[in-house]
């Protein structure tokens, strides 16, 4: 979902999620992964699911972010619908962002 430039590590307070198709049963999950590749070797603790009654945006508040380490990646996946996402924070060198220290901010609760 971003790839910040070499030397730095993504913190990530916000994920915005715009759903356009939302069928019965579906969902959408967010992970902290390894590597580049979303191929589904979670790192850490970091691994949410969300879930809407319909067709909706949101923004789910990370505060105080979510570090993910140098060489790994925020991924998101749906299932039986169709979402446009995004994300916000910042930057840290990666040094400030050791492997060990992934973790979620806060219970993510959808906000229209």
């Amino acid at each position: 979902m971003a790839a910040p430039p070499a030397g730095s590590a993504p913190i990530v307070t916000v994920i915005h999620i715009g759903t356009y198709q939302w069928d019965a049963g579906s969902y959408a999950q967010f992970a902290v992964e390894t590597g580049t590749a979303c191929t589904g070797s979670v790192v850490g603790d970091y691994d949410e699911f969300y879930n809407a009654a319909s067709v909706t945006s949101a923004d789910l508040d990370l505060s105080p972010g979510l570090a993910v380490p140098a060489g790994d990646s925020l991924c998101g996946y749906s299932h039986l619908s169709g979402a446009s996402v995004s994300v916000s924070g910042y930057t840290v060198p990666s040094s400030a962002v050791p492997a060990e220290q992934v973790r979620a901010g806060a219970v993510l609760t959808p906000q229209s």
